[in-house]
């Protein structure tokens, strides 16, 4: 886990989500973040649709993989 108290000294508090201004697990955030971008997959924007296919396909961590065939098959 990443210590984002160090974010706070950098980018006032005002601006910044409450979710991250309370140091949580990151697991939700990712597994929401990856939903989302399989969510958009099937958006009627081609655009939407190529530049998540190429996030997914090749700017995705390795470590995630497990995350995004989970995701996919539900």
């Amino acid at each position: 886990m990443r210590d984002l108290s160090m974010l706070a000294g950098v980018i006032p508090p005002q601006f910044l989500l409450d979710r991250i201004r309370v140091i949580q697990s990151p697991l939700p955030l990712v597994e929401d973040f990856v939903g989302n971008l399989i969510n958009l997959l099937v958006s009627s924007d081609m655009y939407i649709r190529d530049v998540v296919r190429e996030a997914l396909g090749s700017e995705l961590n390795p470590r995630l993989y497990g995350k995004l065939i989970k995701n996919l098959e539900s």
